[in-house]
């Protein structure tokens, strides 16, 4: 008799539930990620003696105030969040990222707000980013709470035995990015985020940024902004410097770049914004 009530049951379900309403489906995972893809790309990058960041920005009028990359956050000594998206949301997710620092100071103590970067192990950015995800899963499934219409690049500095960053003889400072969003958290070399990110990751799949520093890092990036802001309008114009491949993205001549440099072996951070400049 139990047997027929389920199996009466299970049939009643598949019925009722219309297809394509399972929570796996993308829509239902994160529906305000239109908020991030709207927003002007940022690419960060782990290069060989520190993290390379670059956000750009569409003055208002050409774009929602609300809308685009807010400026790139130092969370902790060697630690900076990028965020993308919904701009009050990113500015609540790097408000949540320093209060997790700041309990993990009043938890273990100093050390894990101190600036002698030996004496972090690797697994701070992992356990940062994770704690990061659970906090916009929380605000994703609490009807109480709005989902955050945002993601995150977190980039990290640590101590290893062995890294990329090799100005050290004694003991190696290595370099960490995690994506965050609420599907997870993904660790990656290097990852723009944002509109037109697929054809910049089309690109940067072609370099290997891990084997420049991060003043190289700036200058090729930056060429390869124009390069593509003048494929998009020139279909005759040649570089062999830098990839060949065609985009249809454009960017505004009145944009902003935001252009932040996190240095290894200490963690020194230098901020920069200039004008965006084709060479048209």
């Amino acid at each position: 008799m139990l047997f027929k009530f389920v199996f009466w049951l299970s049939w009643l379900i598949i019925l009722v539930i219309p297809q394509g309403s399972t929570a796996g489906s993308s829509q239902n995972v994160n529906p305000q990620m239109k908020y991030v893809k709207a927003s002007p790309p940022s690419i960060t990058l782990r290069c060989s003696d520190g993290i390379f960041c670059v956000a750009i920005h569409i003055p208002d009028g050409s774009l929602d105030s609300n809308i685009g990359p807010k400026r790139v956050e130092q969370i902790d000594t060697g630690a900076l969040l990028l965020t993308s998206g919904w701009r009050t949301d990113g500015m609540q997710l790097v408000d949540k990222a320093r209060e997790l620092v700041l309990d993990d100071v009043a938890t273990f103590g100093t050390i894990s707000l101190t600036s002698n970067l030996q004496k972090r192990n690797m697994d701070y950015g992992k356990r940062l980013a994770n704690r990061l995800v659970d906090y916009i899963v929380d605000c994703h499934v609490q009807d109480s709470v709005r989902s955050l219409a945002t993601v995150g690049m977190l980039a990290t500095l640590s101590s290893a035995g062995s890294g990329i960053f090799d100005n050290r003889t004694d003991i190696n400072i290595c370099g960490a990015l995690h994506f965050i969003d609420v599907t997870g958290m993904y660790p990656c070399r290097g990852l723009a985020i944002g509109m037109h990110s697929d054809d910049i990751n089309q690109q940067l799949m072609k370099h290997d940024f891990e084997s420049w520093s991060v003043d190289e890092a700036k200058d090729k990036i930056l060429d390869l902004l124009r390069y593509n802001n003048n494929e998009s309008s020139s279909e005759d114009q040649q570089n062999d410097s830098i990839d060949d491949a065609k985009s249809t993205w454009k960017i505004p001549e009145n944009a902003i770049l935001e252009i932040v440099i996190m240095r290894a072996p200490d963690g020194s951070i230098h901020r920069t914004s200039m004008p965006y400049i084709s060479t048209n």
